[in-house]
């Protein structure tokens, strides 16, 4: 055993060796294929991508590969301007909207984009890739998270076992349309309250419709 840990150290130093540990900064930037997302995690580690998202670096690439293909099959593509941002880069951007709120000028200043092109950016994303996320993360596990297979996994919640999901709830900031008072008093109701209920097991149960 202490023979096959040796071995296991020495290949690691020998690969050590092997490669520089100073950090080619401006060719990191030059081949990133997402330089928003991977320069954040660069200068900050996974803590920083943690506070920004509530998402490990991990997390975040299984919820991106999870809608990957749909993103570039339906996402920036056709006739008129294209976005410059790369897909992945916009989903984390759209990933710290949704977890710090705030104005959408607080939120720009983060990313060192201009306010409209930011706005435009999230909300064109937000289109295509809802319901996208809502099939992968919501509806497939209609039939798997039940309250016999929490109950026989021990997921249950400790003061409410007989609890399928708890419901959280938060306001994102809404865009008030120019017009009548009438076009406008919609958005100052609770459509556009966002209620999210998980289970223990931290997937999610049910969703309100986002109509604004």
């Amino acid at each position: 055993m202490l023979e096959i840990l040796e071995d296991r150290e020495e290949a690691r130093l020998e690969e050590l060796n092997r490669y520089s540990d100073e950090v080619d900064v401006n060719n990191t930037e030059q081949t990133s294929t997402c330089p928003i997302f991977d320069g954040i995690y660069r200068d900050g580690g996974a803590e920083a991508v943690l506070r920004l998202t509530n998402f490990a670096p991990s997390e975040i690439n299984t919820l991106w590969f999870s809608v990957r293909g749909h993103v570039h099959r339906y996402w920036n593509v056709g006739r008129g301007r294209r976005s410059t941002f790369a897909a992945k880069d916009v989903f984390f951007m759209l990933l710290v909207v949704m977890k710090c709120g705030g104005t959408w000028d607080m939120v720009a200043r983060i990313f060192k984009v201009k306010t409209p092109t930011f706005i435009k950016t999230i909300t064109g994303f937000i289109e295509v890739v809802t319901r996208k996320l809502y099939e992968e993360w919501v509806t497939s596990q209609l039939d798997v998270t039940t309250m016999r297979a929490l109950v026989t996994s021990g997921h249950t919640f400790n003061n409410f076992p007989c609890t399928l999901y708890a419901t959280d709830v938060t306001f994102q900031q809404s865009n008030r349309p120019s017009g009548s008072m009438a076009e406008a008093m919609p958005f100052y109701s609770a459509k556009h309250k966002f209620e999210i209920g998980s289970d223990l097991s931290e997937a999610e149960s049910d969703t309100t419709q986002m109509p604004r």
